[in-house]
């Protein structure tokens, strides 16, 4: 597999973005609005570009599904069902790996 962080996959996603638009922004033909979807982990990076402010003026609207919007809420509710992975097991002994830091919830908005 490619490797690669969440950041990668959202800059991928705003590239992708960034194509479209300036190929088709001057073409009369195509009037649709530009709307993005996202399934799973798909819409968790379609929210979080959003979210980092990436798509402003170039998408109209987004649609997620099945996705994960709020990762405290998510996290807490994992650590709750005991079913921690080596990296919260990292967390939870003092080691930052970062996921701390990047959490955006929605409700903060």
């Amino acid at each position: 597999y490619p490797e690669g962080a969440m950041e990668d996959q959202i800059q991928d996603l705003v590239r992708a973005v960034e194509y479209f638009t300036d190929k088709y922004a001057n073409n009369d033909s195509i009037k649709s609005k530009v709307i993005l979807m996202g399934h799973s982990s798909g819409s968790h990076i379609v929210m979080m570009a959003a979210l980092r402010g990436h798509l402003v003026g170039r998408v109209d609207g987004l649609i997620g599904m099945s996705g994960v919007y709020d990762l405290e809420e998510a996290r807490e509710r994992e650590l709750q069902q005991d079913m921690k992975t080596e990296n919260d097991k990292d967390v939870d002994n003092g080691a930052d790996d970062g996921i701390e830091s990047s959490m955006i919830s929605i409700s903060e908005l």
